[in-house]
């Protein structure tokens, strides 16, 4: 089952964030609930969808770190733990 399109949980929220694009972050969807992070071209991490929340994976974990319930929060979590562009 793909992500859901509803507007308060949907996968472009995530993808077509200004947020993102300000800080140098890339969002391409990668499977049908999995959500890859990049920036300058290098792999950061997957959002995936479970059980109608979304999880963190930042690369090279195979568990998740973190969890919200809404793409909102997802886009807060990176913008709160990666910053900036450099």
């Amino acid at each position: 089952m793909a992500f859901p399109q509803y507007s308060h949980n949907s996968i472009t929220d995530i993808v077509g964030n200004r947020d993102l694009d300000a800080m140098g972050l890339s969002a391409e969807i990668v499977g049908p609930r999995s959500i890859k992070i990049s920036r300058n071209g290098h792999f950061i991490g997957v959002w995936r969808q479970m059980m109608g929340s979304f999880a963190w994976y930042p690369a090279g974990y195979n568990l998740p770190m973190h969890k919200v319930s809404s793409p909102h929060e997802a886009v807060r979590h990176l913008m709160v733990t990666l910053g900036p562009k450099h």
